[in-house]
């Protein structure tokens, strides 16, 4: 919940990241949660949900059949550009190479965005546990400040997470 908080702030009117008209990329989009807030604000207008799960889109079809979601890998899938484009809770899944996947990633992610990238991360600096990737801030931010000259990252909400926003404009 926290997470989403913090992320619903990057989306917020007055950050200028939401508003109507702007066109949203939900990477790893699972069931769509971030449709429900785009909904609550009537800025669901321009969104597109995509996840490698069939099981996870058909769901996400199901929930919100107003809306676009399609089963797409941003790596390997033609995807046209979006204003914003979002990357909620799939890194903590990476296993081999890690930090070069989550990279490429998030490359291609700020490739495809005309305005905004935000995505989190589970903390590094702490222990993983259960075989999921818990990434380092420091080396994620040093990267992102290489991509991108405008980087916020948001590590105040909880011990193990950390978010990172990346503006273009």
């Amino acid at each position: 919940v926290i997470r989403r908080q913090v992320l619903d702030e990057f989306l917020h009117p007055e950050y200028g990241c939401y508003g109507e008209g702007r066109r949203i990329l939900d990477v790893g989009c699972g069931l769509g949660w971030l449709a429900v807030t785009l909904k609550k604000c009537g800025c669901d207008k321009n969104y597109f949900g995509i996840d490698l799960s069939a099981r996870m889109i058909s769901e996400a079809k199901r929930l919100h059949p107003d809306l676009r979601f399609e089963m797409k890998d941003i790596m390997a899938d033609a995807i046209e550009p979006h204003d914003i484009v979002i990357c909620n809770g799939i890194f903590y899944l990476l296993q081999w190479q890690p930090y070069t996947y989550m990279f490429r990633l998030i490359r291609k992610a700020y490739s495809l965005a005309r305005e905004a990238v935000a995505f989190n991360c589970l903390n590094g600096q702490y222990a993983s546990k259960n075989g999921e990737f818990w990434a380092r801030p420091d080396l994620v931010l040093a990267f992102a400040m290489v991509l991108c000259p405008k980087v916020v990252l948001r590590a105040d909400y909880l011990p193990q997470d950390f978010t990172l926003f990346l503006y273009k404009t």
